[in-house]
């Protein structure tokens, strides 16, 4: 039975990975069903995945906060610094 504790370790490390990826639908079909199966019959794993999707649902509620104009401004000329750097053929 060793073998089988170690497949369902495995299997929910899997799930653990590719649950938020679940949750918003974004997975192929083939894995949204390995992943319901496996959900039958994990406790564990149901749980976790409710509880992430309470905390998912709760963040949605919130109000995004503005970036202060200072910090959007320095993000963009890092971020065009960097586009620079990536497309310089050093």
């Amino acid at each position: 039975m060793p073998n089988q504790r170690k497949a369902v370790a495995t299997s929910c490390r899997e799930l653990v990975r590719q649950a938020t990826e679940f949750l918003e639908d974004r997975l192929p079909a083939a894995t949204k069903v390995e992943i319901w199966r496996h959900l039958e019959s994990c406790a564990a794993c149901r749980t976790y995945v409710e509880q992430l999707a309470l905390v998912r649902d709760s963040l949605r509620g919130l109000p995004v906060p503005e970036m202060p104009d200072r910090m959007r401004k320095l993000l963009l000329r890092r971020l065009a610094r960097l586009a620079r750097e990536s497309d310089d053929p050093a």
